[in-house]
């Protein structure tokens, strides 16, 4: 079952957030804390995200926005945001549009 997900543009950060996962399926924390102050990342768009994805997965259990993942590397764990690859994520003026291509 393929839909669309549609929702308006609130705040400037999480559009910017957005953004940063339309141009990259995974985007480094790191990347998205020089866009994104950390206290608003945490207080303002993982709880977005985390409402999102909680609709989503009612649609169905595979569906999500984005997940956190952690890497090794050299000794060194690099923390990022992952965009599900069932979604295309757009914007169109004042909306964001995700096409999800779901299972049921």
């Amino acid at each position: 079952m393929e839909f669309v997900f549609l929702f308006e543009k609130s705040s400037r950060h999480f559009t910017r957030f957005m953004q940063l996962l339309k141009d990259q399926r995974e985007v480094k924390i790191k990347d998205v804390k020089k866009v994104i102050a950390r206290s608003t990342y945490y207080s303002l768009v993982i709880k977005r995200v985390y409402r999102i994805n909680k609709v989503l997965r009612e649609i169905d259990p595979k569906l999500y926005l984005a997940e956190p993942t952690f890497s090794i590397a050299s000794k060194e764990v690099f923390a990022s945001i992952k965009r599900c690859e069932l979604i295309e994520l757009d914007m169109k003026h004042d909306f964001f549009i995700l096409r999800c291509k779901g299972e049921k």
